[in-house]
């Protein structure tokens, strides 16, 4: 009975190229005749890994990022993302998200291809006598190096403008002219063939479903077809990919960093030290304090983007949250004038505690595991302790201020000629006094338990007085007050008070506990509960139109 290996070379040889590149490497490590006449090369392996990644048992789920407006399903937050791995053609293995950037595996090139795609087609490229590569390494770069042909950059320019929302333009707009000629000039067909004043009597969802056809087109082409070029932080950093600018915003030769994903976390603590009041007796509160953040009404976070460092120590890429660095901000980038003297400032103004990064601490930068390797557990509990402090004493001033800013801005609000004088009055009654309180000259230190015991009852004296006169004739002037242009300060104040006393009394009470426990700190450091992800919001981002 005949067999595979029995058969004749050219047959096999046939047989090979129909196989997918899984199946032709794992033939050719079957026996030691099948290696000899297949004979894989790293192409091949490549290959193999670029199946397995869209394998939804080996790579999980394939996510579908929108480029016009950069929604992303599933988004980051969602638990299909931990078992997601992607191809590294450089040290052929496949590896989570946190091992690549962000363009490694959103731009269009580098995404995994859509499902029945030609860059989804499992169709080995082997071939029994390979190609000979024309460029042969002793050319000169400069002779390599080719512009890209016409036809590439017109698609190119052709996708952009799909994405783009260029379509939503009115018939009467005055710079619709102009869109035509520059649609026009990228060899898009379906509008190669209208006239100007056919193209101006479209309505704008026409447009959009003519934009939409193009973007599904080109994605469907194009989509995956440069996975073959894609590489992790670590092959990018031996490969010389990860030079430091003279910005410096991406680390220095010895200490890369990388920007990864972006999330929103709800406070400047729960990104720099998430977690760490699960070694405490004072536990962080449920809810989360307003941010105060412009054109996001009623936000209650903000975007951090994840930071990627090689310890030159261990040589892993590790959250900047795993490093002692003085609390590293997302923000974080050389003083831009003055780059690198040895005296200069790295991020000055922009770390979470408020410090500048020197040069020579930077150098000196290593994690958490290596640092209690080098200095001792006890070391690396003071410094972790010593940068939670200052974090600590940041939001707790920043807190101290909006607590207080309230009693000024109903001052403000509500001293209107509109409103009655005997009405005014009461108003006075309740808020003078806590607005003295709040705004003490020769104030440095938290609020008193009394303190925020007596805020809080004047706070529910005023909800009260605000309760009645919210439904006179002349009160719309409250309503703006509280809804105006803006971020809506009073509006917060108002109806947020409660979270943020009670994140308030958690900041102060926790800062006690922090400091006469540094080994908890240290354990903290070192265990599982700092590579948990930060506290994460998942609801819908609203922001405020423009």
């Amino acid at each position: 009975m005949a067999s595979l290996h029995t058969l004749p070379a050219e047959i096999q040889s046939g047989i090979f190229r129909l196989l997918d590149p899984a199946s032709l490497v794992s033939l050719s490590q079957t026996s030691k005749q099948f290696r000899e006449n297949i004979r894989p090369t790293r192409k091949h392996f490549v290959e193999r890994l670029l199946q397995l990644e869209c394998d939804e048992t080996k790579g999980g789920v394939t996510p579908r990022f929108n480029a016009r407006n950069n929604q992303l399903s599933p988004d980051w937050t969602q638990p299909e993302w931990k078992a997601m791995r992607w191809a590294c053609s450089g040290c052929l293995r496949l590896l989570p998200h946190e091992s690549f950037d962000n363009h490694s595996i959103l731009r269009l090139a580098y995404r995994k291809p859509i499902p029945g795609s030609p860059a989804a087609e499992d169709i080995t490229s082997w071939e029994i006598s390979p190609k000979i590569n024309p460029r042969l390494p002793h050319l000169r770069r400069d002779n390599r190096i080719q512009k890209l042909p016409t036809d590439e950059m017109k698609i190119r320019r052709r996708y952009s403008l799909a994405i783009s929302n260029k379509w939503s333009e009115l018939p009467s707009s005055p710079i619709i002219r102009g869109r035509y000629i520059e649609l026009q000039g990228c060899d898009w067909t379906v509008f190669e063939n209208k006239s100007i004043s056919e193209f101006t009597n479209m309505e704008p969802e026409q447009k959009k479903v003519l934009f939409d056809q193009e973007v599904k087109a080109i994605e469907q082409v194009r989509c995956g077809n440069k996975r073959h070029l894609r590489k992790c932080h670590e092959c990018r950093y031996k490969s010389g990919q990860l030079k430091p600018s003279l910005k410096g915003s991406d680390g220095v030769a010895r200490i890369p960093l990388t920007t990864a994903r972006q999330y929103r976390i709800p406070t400047p603590l729960d990104r720099v030290f998430p977690h760490f009041w699960e070694m405490f007796k004072n536990k962080r509160p449920d809810v989360d304090p307003p941010a105060y953040a412009v054109y996001r009404q009623y936000s209650r976070d903000r975007f951090y983007p994840m930071l990627m460092i090689r310890c030159p120590d261990c040589e892993d890429w590790k959250e900047a949250r795993m490093f002692e660095m003085g609390s590293i901000h997302a923000r974080w980038q050389l003083d831009e004038y003055q780059p690198y003297l040895d005296d200069s400032s790295l991020g000055k103004h922009l770390t979470a505690t408020g410090d500048g990064l020197s040069r020579g601490k930077f150098d000196g930068l290593r994690c958490h595991a290596c640092y209690a390797r080098k200095y001792g557990r006890e070391a690396l509990g003071l410094e972790v302790t010593r940068s939670l402090k200052k974090i600590l004493s940041r939001a707790e001033l920043g807190l101290r201020q909006r607590l207080g800013d309230g009693w000024r801005i109903l001052l403000a609000i509500f001293d209107s000629d509109n409103f009655p004088k005997r009405l005014l009055k009461e108003l006075h009654d309740i808020v003078d006094e806590p607005n003295k309180l709040a705004h003490e000259e020769d104030r440095k230190d938290a609020f008193t338990a009394e303190e925020l015991a007596f805020f809080r009852e004047r706070y529910e004296c005023f909800m009260k007085f605000r309760q009645g006169v919210i439904d006179n004739e002349n009160a719309q002037f409250i309503h703006d007050g509280e809804h105006g242009v803006g971020t809506d300060w009073n509006y917060l104040w108002t109806h947020m008070y409660g979270d943020m006393e009670n994140f308030y009394k958690w900041i102060v009470a926790v800062q006690v506990e922090v400091e006469q426990k540094p080994e908890k700190l240290a354990d903290w450091a070192l265990g599982d509960s700092i590579k948990k992800m930060p506290p994460v919001t998942t609801a819908p981002y609203v922001r405020k139109p423009w």
